[in-house]
């Protein structure tokens, strides 16, 4: 399967990529490293992200900022900083 890792070079996407990385091809995306670069919190940047690899068939985003909270108390402001 060919997986795209976002984050993939981070604490936890480095360990994401060492457990998939012996069955699954994959894309590593990240601000600025990996395969592909990508900035999460633009809609026009993933777009080209995903333009520029073609079709995937799974995707797992390590990236970004975590959020402490009740769930339902979460927004979108917490999900795009």
């Amino acid at each position: 399967m060919k997986i795209l890792v976002v984050g993939g070079k981070g604490t936890i996407g480095k360990r994401v990529v060492e457990a998939l990385s012996a069955k699954h091809d994959l894309v590593i995306g990240g601000r600025n490293t990996g395969d592909v670069t990508v900035d999460i919190s633009s809609a026009a940047s993933i777009a080209d992200m995903f333009t520029k690899i073609g079709k995937l068939d799974g995707i797992v985003c390590t990236a970004g900022t975590g959020y402490y909270g009740p769930f339902d108390e979460m927004t979108q402001d917490h999900l795009m900083p």
